[in-house]
């Protein structure tokens, strides 16, 4: 998914011994896509990248929210959540704002929509970029 933004973009890389195809029903104004892989005898696959340039950009956190909400109604869906959320200042150690955070709502609204979408964070350690977190 190229940027609208005229920066970067998004992109799932997924080995092809696997079938995958594009879920543009999920995809929303905001730089995510999604695609789904059937693995025989297993849940469908739900894969999904997602990057929000700046942790002011409330209008991406949003639309992210949207396009989760819409991924968690598929029933026996497994999802993976990857990407650059640009959240510098939420410990995801102890799961806390940290003091002095600016766009501190920005933070809550994503906890928010993985709490609120049956999500859990399984990556705990803070990647050596501050900014970056990787979500599976």
């Amino acid at each position: 998914n190229d940027s609208h933004l005229g920066k970067g973009g998004v992109l799932i890389a997924v080995k092809d011994t696997y079938i995958t195809l594009s879920v543009p029903e999920l995809q929303t104004n905001c730089e995510i896509v999604w695609c789904n892989m059937e693995i025989v005898g297993h849940k469908t696959v739900y894969l999904s990248s997602y990057y929000n340039p700046k942790t002011s950009n409330e209008k991406g956190y949003n639309e992210y929210g949207i396009s989760i909400e819409r991924a968690s109604q598929i029933r026996n869906a497994f999802i993976i959540l990857a990407g650059g959320f640009n959240l510098p200042g939420w410990d995801w150690t102890t799961k806390e704002i940290k003091m002095h955070t600016q766009c501190a709502t920005n933070h809550e609204k994503n906890t928010d929509i993985l709490d609120d979408n049956g999500m859990a964070q399984l990556v705990k350690k803070q990647p050596e970029d501050p900014i970056l977190l990787i979500l599976l």
